[in-house]
């Protein structure tokens, strides 16, 4: 027989007792007054069971009601206590025994009268009972005046009827009971008595409590795949009590649990507990320490919950990942996770945050150890960074090693029609006709450029005045380089210049400087020229 959800009682002005459902809908309901089959209640912890004798047995569970009447209950939850569970029954049951059903109860609830009475009499008269030579014999009306004659023939071979003593609660016995037999009113079995007294004070009321046999075997005791066989159904709460041993399940295909509203696993040993747990919402498995929880896991809708030591002790944080810190074991926890963490190389540059800008170096421009910074940096600093030495370093910043050649002839003149040398650089001199005397070794290599020359005088009318510097490589043969200044003739004193055309030296050449009077007469005087090197380091 199944158990069915209730959540209100409903108490009518017609005497009408409605059951109802979550949704509202009457799933049972019975007359406040039956004149002619009294009621019988029946609670096994949170599950009660009403039985009129003529109809088939209505079992619920107390566990959702939050109003009977205009009595109102919170709702208990799924995580209620055993004694929570167990309190509200028993206020909802005398509810029922005392203002509904109006005196009916359950001995074995300790609720107040039996809702079965018989009294023990030999005579089997109305409302009695006897025990004699292995049978057990009844009025088939109760000593509360309950007509059980369409009733008894339900009970199967194997039950056990059980007999209280009112007077006496400790004193009782339970019968296993098999071959009902209906003869003059009486109902009588073939009867072992399996538990309790074998002995009975007459006239003495009893309470009779009645446990059907699932299948064969005495008061359900049978094999479990005959419990099957007769009825997979549960009707009411239950539970095992395992005495210490183990429960083994062997050769097993598939375990399916198939629950409407939660599984629940739970192992407790020396004030630790651990649980599973599944509800329609989510599943957990958690591990706590009296109420605390201390580590676990919780399957949410698009979500996974890792409740680590870290998060249980209030010290994760946002961001944290979920480290090993116990190679042996496999232990794990939330924490920041250290260099050890990260293997060598395993972080790419695309891994790095991004520079706010162009041009940044990282590094530190804070005084003291600390963290990264950005330094501003230029396109120019970059493309001096990037030399390979500091020659290359000088060609990026243009720099240039400059050597003057000045020469100083003193107003010498050139004789007319006359070609002659004088010394490279650096002097007062005179010339020489023959060059290789005024010859002078270059020692830095580069190029000759920007050459001035100054007269102090007027170059003759009848001819120009040119000057040319001379290269020779080694001991080579002299050649007039690129550079050249000329004097026009009738030129007056000045300073004239070639800043365009240039000459090459390299060093250990040897240099002159050659100057060429065409004019017929002797030349203007010649005070001094200059000019210049460039090379590079």
């Amino acid at each position: 027989m199944p158990t069915f959800l209730v959540t209100e009682i409903q108490t009518l002005s017609n005497e009408t007792v409605n059951f109802l459902d979550g949704n509202g809908n009457i799933v049972r309901n019975f007359s406040r007054i039956a004149p002619h089959a009294a009621t019988y209640l029946k609670r096994t912890r949170d599950i009660i069971t009403i039985i009129y004798p003529e109809n088939d047995q209505f079992s619920f569970s107390t566990n959702a009601i939050t109003q009977i009447g205009a009595r109102t209950y919170a709702d208990l939850g799924v995580f209620a206590t055993n004694e929570a569970i167990e309190d509200r029954a028993r206020t909802i049951y005398q509810v029922l025994v005392t203002d509904i059903f109006k005196g009916c109860c359950d001995c074995s609830g300790g609720d107040g009268s039996c809702p079965i009475t018989y009294q023990y009499d030999t005579d089997a008269e109305t409302g009695q009972f006897y025990y004699s030579s292995g049978q057990l014999i009844l009025d088939t009306t109760s000593y509360s005046g309950q007509d059980f004659s369409d009733f008894f023939h339900h009970i199967p071979d194997g039950s056990w009827l059980t007999f209280i003593d009112q007077s006496n609660l400790s004193k009782y016995t339970v019968f296993e009971v098999n071959n009902y037999v209906l003869a003059s009113g009486l109902a009588i079995w073939d009867a072992t008595i399996i538990a309790g007294t074998t002995s009975f004070t007459s006239s003495n009321i009893f309470c009779l409590e009645i446990d059907p046999a699932l299948g064969t075997g005495g008061g359900g005791s049978q094999d479990w795949q005959q419990t099957l066989d007769v009825d997979s159904t549960l009707n009411k709460d239950n539970t095992i009590d395992g005495g210490g041993f183990e429960f083994t399940w062997n050769s097993v295909k598939n375990f399916f649990v198939n629950a409407t509203t939660a599984i629940r696993h739970k192992v407790t040993h020396t004030g630790k507990e651990f649980e599973t747990h599944v509800t329609t919402t989510y599943a957990r498995i958690l591990s706590r320490n009296g109420s605390s929880i201390e580590t676990g896991f919780v399957a949410k809708d698009n979500e996974i919950d890792v409740l680590s030591p870290a998060l249980a002790a209030s010290t994760a944080a946002v961001g944290m990942p979920l480290v090993l810190t116990n190679a042996t074991t496999g232990a794990s926890d939330h924490a920041q996770l250290g260099t050890a963490g990260i293997a060598d190389d395993a972080v790419t540059y695309a891994k790095i945050q991004n520079v706010s800008a162009t041009d940044k170096i990282l590094g530190r421009s804070t005084a003291g150890a600390g963290i990264i910074e950005e330094i501003t940096c230029t396109s120019a600093g970059r493309a001096l960074l990037d030399d390979v030495d500091s020659a290359a370093q000088r060609t990026t910043l243009g720099i240039k090693n400059i050597t003057p050649i000045f020469m100083s002839p003193l107003s010498d003149t050139v004789a007319a029609s006359a070609t002659t040398f004088y010394a490279f650089y650096f002097g007062i001199g005179t010339d020489s006709t023959t060059e290789v005397n005024r010859a002078t070794v270059i020692g830095i290599g580069g190029t000759y450029r920007n050459l001035y020359v100054y007269i102090n005088g007027t170059q003759s009318a009848l001819g120009s005045l040119v000057f040319t510097p001379r290269v020779a490589t080694g001991m080579g043969a002299f050649a007039d380089g690129a550079t050249s200044v000329t004097v026009a003739a009738g030129s007056a004193a000045g300073i004239y210049s070639d800043l365009v055309n240039t000459t090459t030296y390299a060093a250990g050449d040897r240099a002159t400087m050659k100057v060429v009077n065409n004019a017929s007469a002797t030349s203007a005087p010649i005070s001094s020229w200059w000019a210049s090197i460039e090379s590079t380091y």
